[in-house]
């Protein structure tokens, strides 16, 4: 199997430097233009971060597109930060000297994907976009390592995510373009009967994991919809704070301005918990070479609900999950099986020892008429792998009953290494991160029989471990644990 990627380094990129000619004299000089303002804006910027000043990259607009602003505070910020972390360490007497104030010195802009567009015709032409409505067109030389990516830059427009932000440079007095492209990893060695089926709910992402010895369901709880709740309240409560406002008006504008933060801040944080638990299922599959299969999330937001239902439905970032999902698992060389629409109703209501379709009582339980008590968020795993004929259900326990015990795993701090023995054991808080993870055994395991080799397997164990908790640890290394416990 090949190495599984980095979990810090996820988004790898192999940067393109290829020579760029221009076509004309108008479009070397606005480019010149560009770069020089490029960075005065971007000194102007780390200068008055410096100062602690609060400004916006729109007060430096000028004449140029909206984008080249927006890339200069990205920069000043990046470099200021850097700045800021080199002197915490020098205070700390962590490095010997005190670190220069950053400055840029060089002629360069970086680019948004926006701005370039790329167009054979004999030769492989370049447009660059640096003013309303004035394009700089260059000729790109076509080198080696540019060829392969050539039908990726033609159609940009599909292929966004694997570009990252082209940057314009000189070197000596040649202009060069940068282009970062995602490098796609080789396909992950499948194990014939390995399969990690995923359920995607309000609290939790759950899994069923099969890969040889190692059978166990495994729920990656997210809590969104408490999350949803609370930034719900918070925003009631600054409606109910200022009332019907004139937006005009300095509370209207108080009022607008606080509930873009908080919704800029939710979105993040739903966003970075989705993208942690991801990152975690794809380190399963490459680890065990297992194939993914998923519901189809297109229609769910379509059922008619009322009140709370209809809330619900249509907060849960179903469409966030699932393109993450497939293009995580396209990077990475994973197999994602995808159930259809018509698949994908009634996989958390069909009762999982008759077929039937049951009565759900709540999202942890369900009742059918044949006496079974199942809890719907579980046996939907097993009915999403079984309806693409991955595997057959041989008995299932009229009530899941189980022993549950918690483990919590000591995971050592990078100052561990310059401590003694006796004051790590002292301490431990201050030399090591725990994370604790819930360990449910089934008294009567769940036997399923997989459908290629015909074996049947016995799923015993259920894990349960709160993501949110665990956003420090590499995802990687968070799957690695879950394997180990799942054996």
């Amino acid at each position: 199997m090949p190495e599984p990627p980095h979990p810090q380094n996820d988004r790898q990129y192999t940067a393109v430097v290829v020579p760029i000619e221009p076509l004309d004299d108008e479009s070397l000089e606005l480019i010149d233009e560009l770069l020089v303002y490029f960075n005065t804006i971007t000194n102007e910027m780390i200068r008055r971060l410096l100062k602690g000043e609060k400004f916006n990259y729109k007060e430096y607009k000028g004449d140029f597109h909206t984008k080249v602003s927006q890339r200069a505070e990205k920069i000043a910020i990046e470099l200021v930060t850097a700045y800021k972390k080199l002197c915490g360490l020098f205070r700390k007497r962590l490095i010997p000297c005190k670190p220069s104030e950053p400055t840029v010195n060089k002629l360069f802009a970086r680019l948004a994907k926006e701005q370039i567009k790329f167009r054979l015709n004999n030769e492989l032409l370049l447009r660059i976009s640096v003013k309303p409505r004035k394009f700089a067109y260059f000729k790109v030389h076509v080198t080696k390592q540019l060829k392969p990516f050539i039908p990726l830059l033609l159609d940009l427009e599909k292929n966004r995510s694997m570009i990252g932000e082209p940057t314009i440079f000189y070197r000596g007095k040649r202009l060069f373009l940068s282009i970062p492209i995602r490098v796609l990893k080789g396909p992950v060695v499948e194990a014939p009967d390995a399969l990690i089926s995923i359920d995607y709910n309000e609290n939790s992402i759950d899994l069923l994991l099969i890969a040889g010895n190692t059978a166990a369901i495994i729920r990656l709880f997210t809590y969104l919809k408490v999350l949803r709740e609370k930034y719900a309240e918070i925003r009631r409560g600054l409606q109910k704070k200022y009332g019907k406002s004139n937006p005009n008006t300095k509370h209207g504008r108080k009022l607008r301005r606080l509930l873009s933060k908080y919704g800029s801040r939710e979105a993040m944080r739903i966003k970075e918990i989705t993208r942690y638990a991801i990152h975690t299922i794809i380190g399963l599959a490459w680890l065990t070479g297992a194939k993914l299969v998923r519901e189809s999330l297109k229609h769910l937001k379509d059922i008619p609900g009322k009140g709370l239902l209809s809330y619900r439905l249509s907060s849960l970032p179903y469409t966030t999950f699932r393109n993450m999902l497939d293009t995580k698992s396209t990077q990475h060389g994973v197999r994602l099986i995808v159930l259809s629409e018509d698949e994908t109703m009634n996989t958390s209501r069909e009762c999982p020892k008759c077929g039937r379709i049951a009565t759900r009582i709540n999202s942890e339980y369900a009742k059918c008429k044949c006496g079974c008590e199942f809890n719907p968020q579980i046996s939907a795993l097993f009915i999403i792998a079984k309806r693409k004929s991955l595997l057959r259900i041989i008995k299932w326990p009229k009530k899941l009953e189980y022993n549950e015990k918690q483990v919590i795993i000591r995971i050592p701090m990078k100052r561990l290494a310059n401590a003694s023995i006796e004051e790590a054991t002292k301490n431990p808080i201050k030399y090591y991160r725990f994370i604790r993870i819930t360990i449910k055994e089934l008294k009567n395991p769940i036997t399923i029989q997989l459908a290629q080799s015909g074996t049947q397997v016995r799923i015993k164990k259920m894990l349960e471990v709160d993501v949110r908790k665990t956003l420090w640890l590499a995802p990687l290394r968070l799957a690695t644990i879950l394997l180990e416990l799942a054996k």
